[in-house]
């Protein structure tokens, strides 16, 4: 994996063995894709693998964390990302992803503004600029960067980032292919 790769992850039918199993269910439904997304940073912040946000809070984290038996994980790239990615780019995203560390997930993004977006009801995007879902928060930290996948989008899943004309999927050693 590359700093800034996308770490996708979609939960194997399992039984349901914590409510962050049963959130998982659910935002695959209404997204209809992955159901989580982090920002690998390994190489980048101190001993960090990855950056997320998850419920209850954006965080760093390892990748021990993942659980492969309860979890598919797919690694994707925005095809514009520079590699080996200069240190100014570097710098700037770990600036951001530690001034919003700790920042609260936006349930009330997830669970409303999604689901409406998702089944085209028109309606007005009042989520917290300042607060995230992983999708949103992944897309936030790339715009800054000048590399957003939806930049026409306020409101973004992780279905959404592997829909992008900028998403490139990475196959199991390391090759980038185009998303179809």
């Amino acid at each position: 994996m590359r700093p800034l790769d996308l770490i996708m992850t979609t939960r194997k039918e399992k039984p349901i063995n914590d409510p962050l199993d049963v959130a998982s269910i659910i935002i695959t439904a209404i997204t209809g894709g992955p159901s989580h997304v982090r920002l690998c940073i390994k190489g980048l912040y101190e001993n960090w693998d990855f950056w997320e946000v998850t419920y209850p809070k954006c965080r760093f984290g390892k990748m021990e964390e993942v659980d492969y038996k309860e979890y598919d994980v797919e690694i994707g790239r925005h095809r514009n990302l520079p590699f080996p990615l200069p240190r100014e780019i570097a710098e700037k995203a770990v600036g951001e992803m530690k001034r919003v560390e700790g920042r609260l997930y936006d349930v009330g993004e997830l669970f409303f503004s999604q689901l409406f977006d998702t089944i085209g009801l028109d309606h007005t995007d009042h989520s917290d600029p300042e607060r995230f879902v992983c999708s949103s928060g992944v897309e936030y930290i790339l715009t800054c960067l000048g590399f957003p996948f939806c930049p026409l989008d306020f409101l973004v899943s992780p279905e959404d980032l592997i829909k992008s004309e900028f998403y490139t999927k990475v196959e199991e050693g390391g090759e980038s292919i185009e998303s179809t």
